[in-house]
């Protein structure tokens, strides 16, 4: 006697006519079926037209492409570098790099190496120059001049309450923002580094870092550096003569 099935008491198999096939095909979750002869197609159509390769510059290149020979930079100077990286520099990242080369030939001819980076570190996130921006909003030029006695360099700038100079990114490559000089109408110059509240360093007070438009209590930067990816409170701005900075094994 034959035993009626209940509903739920065995799992219906479909019937023949809506499966592909009557031998079950395992399957993968993560891959695609690929038909065995595809694989032995591919390496016999590479046994039969093989990679050719010939000579050029003293490299062995795929025909078809063609090299490009990188040579060492003529001069130690950041434009220099740059070009000899990419044949086509760009005229707006050489401007890019002007500020590190003002900077690198009044370090020079004056023998006072004025750097921004993180204590400890054997290299430079940026060299500043005259025109470099400090916390305050000022330049470099407008804070008393360095002496080599006191690396706090009072703000000269009427009504200025800066005790010391303290370089502030002014540029937006300067915290990885290259997207913002790409937008139409886009004004370099109005760019300025923010806090996390919102406002710019410029109206934070100098001294004691509080914001004159919120409650915010100290500037806490919402950017990270272009050249280590670190904070801004995490670097210091260092005024070094060439002797100093050789003993350190730092770059002049």
């Amino acid at each position: 006697m034959n035993k009626r099935s209940t509903p739920g008491s065995q799992q219906q198999r479909p019937s023949a006519s809506y499966r592909s096939s009557s031998v079950d095909v395992p399957r993968s979750a993560n891959r695609s079926l690929v038909p065995t002869n595809s694989r032995n197609n591919a390496l016999e159509r590479v046994a039969k037209n093989p990679i050719r390769f010939h000579e050029e510059n003293g490299m062995m290149v795929p025909d078809g492409y063609t090299a490009r020979q990188i040579r060492p930079a003529a001069r130690a100077d950041v434009v220099t570098m740059a070009r000899a990286m990419n044949h086509d520099f760009a005229p707006k990242a050489k401007a890019m790099f002007q500020s590190e080369i003002d900077a690198a030939h009044e370090a020079i001819e004056k023998d006072l190496y004025i750097s921004y980076r993180q204590p400890g570190k054997d290299f430079d996130c940026y060299r500043i120059g005259s025109n470099g921006k400090c916390f305050c909003g000022h330049t470099l030029s407008e804070h008393v001049k360095f002496t080599g006695k006191v690396n706090r360099l009072k703000c000269q700038a009427a009504s200025c309450t800066c005790d010391a100079f303290a370089y502030v990114p002014s540029r937006p490559d300067e915290v990885g923002e290259f997207w913002l000089t790409k937008r139409p109408g886009f004004d370099a110059s109005t760019w300025r580094s923010k806090c996390k509240c919102g406002h710019p360093h410029d109206r934070h007070e100098p001294k004691h870092k509080r914001c004159k438009e919120c409650s915010c209590s100290n500037f806490i930067s919402n950017f990270s550096c272009a050249a280590c990816n670190n904070h801004w409170e995490q670097h210091e701005t260092f005024f070094e003569r060439g002797s100093e900075r050789e003993q350190q094994k730092l770059p002049t």
